[in-house]
């Protein structure tokens, strides 16, 4: 909606940004962050001060320039277009802003106006595609909704009101949504310690596959695959040598080790079950294509699908986050090929380990070097039953020790192919997938109801300030003095100031030339 075509309460008006606040812009002082690191080395906290930036406060700094209540919003860098993120916020004390944002001090109410330009269609003055800027020229032109001052006092108590109420509830939900994260690591906890299956073992006790049988069937898969790997290299010897050997002979591959299976030493499992390694198991784990093979020049709008860490939830695939290669870059990294079915592993770990299958719908993309893929093949092992084991919190533990880099902690593929997993029956790992399904579309189908919810609690606090901002948040008071009469105090308050300073400058100069002869 057009803000001129609103239809507001007759005793407000609209008016200009600048006619209502001071902007001290002129006052701010850019310093880069290493003569701003080399100031702060070695202080204490209470030497230091805030130092604000675009979207809120981005460090400290030994100095300020700053000192009372204003408001800060963003010039560059800021959420312009995305209605339930801050663009002002209100700036209290001693502090340091950049030149990332806007500096105001309302003649009224910083708060009338912060929550105002929280509320603002920016889409008209803002310039950029990449990086959004609200130069000074459009910041002084924005429209504002201006009430009486009573009137702007109980818009702010109001909205302060609703929104501690909306944030208790907000803060209701996040809790319930971490506390799914326990009670799902809760149910692998318990998956994977067998207690899932634990009556159904006594019950089945005379048809479980030992440990021998399972070994050997594994190998009896490890064999099969070589041999399909070496007819398949002995046919691309002879297309090679068909072509007249142009290029690399094709590599012929390595046939697997015996897979050894022992007791389960470093988890915590039923004495029917083994452990093996990843690497151990029948399954392929690699990483993506590294530096230059993969550059960020390689990106293209379409083609084959990049599989990155922004892909990568905790067991759910992130669909909506897209990037390509051309089919000729492709062709030149394609044995990192990654497909329907595959784990894909982030190779960076902070408190939890990231994993997910890929959806059919990737039917052939690359993984990036910071996304493992784990391939398993035959029909011992059930790829959800490792994805999920991957997953859970005694997966974490294992690995922590290795976890190495400081800004990005990670492990590498070695030491991903240690990971010991508990090995037990096809017929056992399906019983198992049964009952974890069954508990995990339970907490799935919560958490999507508290995400529903979030959104919900954003929307309405943006239905609060389209209230407050159009007349319809408070009663008025016919009592109050109307904002026109307001605005032309501000306005006649502002000529006195300027004709003061006017004249206290022009005495000053007298004075000074006076001294002078």
């Amino acid at each position: 909606m057009d803000i001129k075509s609103m239809k507001l309460p007759s005793n407000w008006l609209i008016t200009s940004l600048d006619s209502i606040c001071e902007i001290l812009d002129s006052k701010r002082i850019p310093i880069n962050n290493t003569e701003r690191n080399a100031r702060i080395a070695g202080k204490e906290s209470l030497q230091l001060y805030a130092y604000y930036g675009a979207t809120g406060k981005v460090g400290e700094i030994d100095s300020f320039i700053f000192e009372g209540e204003y408001v800060l919003v963003g010039e560059d860098g800021a959420p312009f277009l995305e209605p339930a993120k801050l663009k002002a916020y209100i700036a209290i004390g001693k502090f340091w802003v950049n030149n990332h944002a806007h500096i105001l001090k309302s003649y009224t109410s910083n708060k009338y106006l912060c929550h105002y330009l929280n509320q603002f269609n920016y889409s008209d003055f803002v310039t950029g595609t990449t990086r959004l800027k609200l130069n000074q020229a459009a910041l002084k032109s924005i429209p504002v909704v201006f009430a009486p001052l009573n009137e702007q006092t109980r818009i702010v108590a109001k909205i302060e009101e609703l929104f501690s109420e909306l944030d208790n509830g907000i803060a209701a939900l996040k809790t319930a949504r971490k506390q799914l994260k326990v009670y799902r690591q809760a149910v692998l906890k318990h998956a994977f310690e067998g207690k899932f299956t634990a009556k159904w073992r006594e019950e089945n006790a005379d048809k479980l596959e030992t440990p021998e049988q399972l070994l050997t069937r594994i190998q009896q898969e490890r064999d099969a695959r070589y041999q399909q790997q070496l007819e398949e290299w002995q046919a691309a010897v002879k297309m090679w040598e068909v072509s007249g050997k142009e290029g690399k002979k094709p590599a012929q591959p390595k046939k697997l080790k015996q897979s050894p299976l022992g007791l389960v030493e470093r988890i915590i499992t039923p004495k029917e079950w083994r452990y093996a390694t990843l690497g151990d198991l029948n399954a392929d784990v690699f990483d993506g294509p590294f530096g230059s093979n993969l550059k960020s020049s390689d990106y293209v709008d379409n083609g084959v699908r990049v599989i990155r860490l922004e892909n990568i939830g905790e067991m759910q695939f992130i669909e909506d986050k897209y990037s390509f290669v051309s089919e000729e870059k492709y062709q030149q990294i394609q044995n990192h090929t990654v497909s329907s079915g595959n784990i894909i592993f982030s190779s960076f770990i902070t408190e939890g380990i990231r994993v997910v299958i890929l959806p059919p719908s990737i039917d052939k993309a690359i993984n990036k070097a910071d996304c493992f893929c784990i391939r398993t093949f035959g029909e011992s092992y059930d790829t959800r039953f490792l994805a999920f084991y991957l997953s859970s919190r005694a997966a974490f533990k294992q690995i922590e020790s290795e976890i190495h880099g400081i800004g990005r902690p990670r492990i590498n593929t070695t030491q991903l192919k240690s990971f010991v997993v508990p090995v037990c029956g096809i017929e056992e790992q399906r019983q198992i997938l049964a009952k974890i399904d069954l508990q995990v579309s339970e907490l799935d189908a919560t958490a999507s109801n508290i995400k529903d919810q979030l959104l919900k609690a954003e929307t309405l606090r943006q239905s609060i300030l389209k209230k407050a901002f159009s007349g319809q948040l408070v009663p008025q008071d016919p009592n109050d003095e109307p904002a026109s009469e307001l605005l032309a105090r501000i306005k006649a308050e502002k000529t006195a100031q300027v004709t003061s300073t006017r004249k206290a400058t022009k005495r000053a100069t007298l004075d000074f030339e006076l001294e002078a002869t």
